[in-house]
């Protein structure tokens, strides 16, 4: 857990346990443990509210980008003005981010020397060629007060090659068993191919390739989503990526050859990439999950310092015994008077 999200969590514990040490030496005051009660309310919402933000910051969404090894990838600075100061770091895990390359306000680039031969500033994007594996990761983009948070996926592309109107197989496998997975999909040139809904065992096609690409029948049990591709068409060449729960983990590089007459080939361009949002559900939906825990608790305590600290009406003390013996012998005057006449006589 984050140094922010802890010093958070040891606030909220604080507030509660601050209000009960008031509480328990104001029990006499009703006035005061109304007032110390609300003032708990508040300081908790504010605690929760403040809590709720920070793991939104730490957590917020990142572009998750798949690059194939070897590959280029552009850094856009479209929505940076030129005049405007930026940086771009490389954030890793276990060891300080490493600076790539910096632009202060005059347009002026200082790029790291283990990245002067491979990054090719300009105007309108960063340039990162011959991508290798270390360059995954997680790379923050700044300018001015805003911040772009991308995620590069380097994978290894797997090469096809094949004639038109063959069938080829690219293959896909994900774990279902768990059910952990909850979607699984093909992409090429930017465009949805094929979309497996795990939970509902649904999947949908483009228009256009419902009649060309399938998957295995048995995929839910066997975990194969192996895409089936026939007959193969010229503007098929390319990279098609397989998506398991928004994450690349197959990119099939197909090569597709016009005639087995000719020996010349159309070669694929580079790896398209996917320029949708994934969302890192982890940390949101572990914070998420904090905080409706901790507003649960302090209702919860909240409730039991009220009941506990009620008012309480003692019924009165019941008489002395003596007195209701004393009752219970006394006769009424008028049980006296029935059996006297009214001249005396019996």
């Amino acid at each position: 857990m984050s140094t922010e999200c802890h010093c958070l969590l040891l606030l909220i514990w604080d507030v509660p346990v601050t209000c009960l040490r008031r509480l328990i030496k104001a029990r006499n005051s009703t006035q005061l443990i109304a007032d110390a009660a609300r003032a708990m309310a508040s300081a908790s919402l504010l605690v929760l509210a403040a809590f709720l933000l920070v793991c939104v910051h730490l957590f917020r969404p990142t572009r998750g980008q798949p690059v194939a090894l070897g590959d280029s990838f552009n850094f856009s600075l479209t929505q940076c003005p030129s005049g405007s100061e930026l940086e771009l770091q490389h954030i890793l895990l276990n060891t300080p981010a490493v600076l790539v390359s910096s632009r202060d306000g005059t347009g002026s680039w200082n790029t790291s020397a283990s990245y002067a031969e491979r990054l090719e500033p300009s105007h309108s994007a960063l340039v990162l060629t011959n991508i290798n594996y270390n360059d995954g990761g997680l790379y923050e983009f700044t300018c001015g007060d805003e911040d772009v948070r991308i995620q590069l996926d380097v994978v290894v592309p797997i090469k096809f090659s094949v004639f038109e109107n063959e069938t080829v197989l690219l293959p896909c496998h994900a774990v279902t068993a768990e059910g952990d997975v909850k979607s699984v999909r093909w992409e090429t040139g930017g465009q949805r191919v094929a979309a497996v809904n795990v939970t509902s065992k649904n999947i949908t096609y483009k228009a256009g390739f419902d009649l060309r690409a399938s998957v295995p029948s048995d995929w839910f049990s066997t975990g194969d989503f192996t895409l089936t591709l026939g007959p193969v068409r010229l503007q098929d060449r390319g990279d098609w990526t397989c998506y398991v729960q928004d994450k690349a983990e197959v990119v099939a590089r197909l090569t597709v050859q016009k005639t087995r007459n000719e020996t010349s080939t159309e070669q694929s361009g580079p790896l398209q990439v996917n320029e949708g949002m994934s969302q890192e559900n982890g940390g949101q939906t572990a914070c998420v999950a904090i905080a409706v825990v901790v507003a649960l608790v302090l209702c919860a305590v909240a409730f039991g310092i009220g009941w506990w600290m009620r008012p309480r009406v003692c019924p009165p003390p019941p008489p002395p015994r003596a007195q209701r013996e004393g009752a219970q012998e006394d006769v009424p005057l008028s049980s006296l008077n029935d059996g006297v006449q009214p001249n005396g006589l019996a």
